[in-house]
């Protein structure tokens, strides 16, 4: 007898685990883990004959649950290129016609990208200056496209 009480024991307790239950896996509308991917495009705009070519340089935020935003960073004198970047910067381009340059470069600065210029002449350069700040939500994963 004291052998069935015991396995009744088990199998109670085991029953017993089996309330147990998996958490759901987080997802966008938890507001928690926002996925998002971030890209720099650099695009040519038609010029007149006499002048410099153009580009204007733009940045893209893609969310899951909606459009594309952009945010334009302003056009450019010149032809403009993607720079290589090292960490926290997360884009870089610079634009060149005729010895004047401009660099435009994009950090995340806590829940914001954050897009800055600078120009200059030659090999100096001006100071930074800030051209746009985008709104992440908070706590937003981002994946950089480039």
């Amino acid at each position: 007898m004291p052998r069935f009480l015991v396995s009744c024991a088990l199998v109670l307790s085991l029953v017993g685990c089996g309330a147990a239950t998996v958490p759901e896996p987080v997802t966008p509308d938890d507001g928690l883990a926002v996925r998002l991917a971030v890209s720099l495009r650099i695009e040519e705009l038609t010029s007149d004959d006499d002048g410099p070519p153009r580009s204007a340089i733009k940045l893209v935020l893609i969310r899951e649950d909606g459009p594309p935003e952009t945010t334009d960073l302003g056009e450019h004198d010149g032809i403009c290129s993607y720079l290589s970047v090292e960490p926290p910067m997360l884009f870089a381009a610079r634009c060149w016609w005729a010895g004047e340059l401009t660099v435009v470069s994009v950090t995340r600065e806590g829940d914001a990208l954050v897009s800055r210029q600078a120009t200059g002449e030659g090999d100096v350069m001006g100071e930074q200056e800030e051209v746009a700040r985008t709104s992440l939500p908070s706590g937003a994963n981002l994946e950089s496209i480039r």
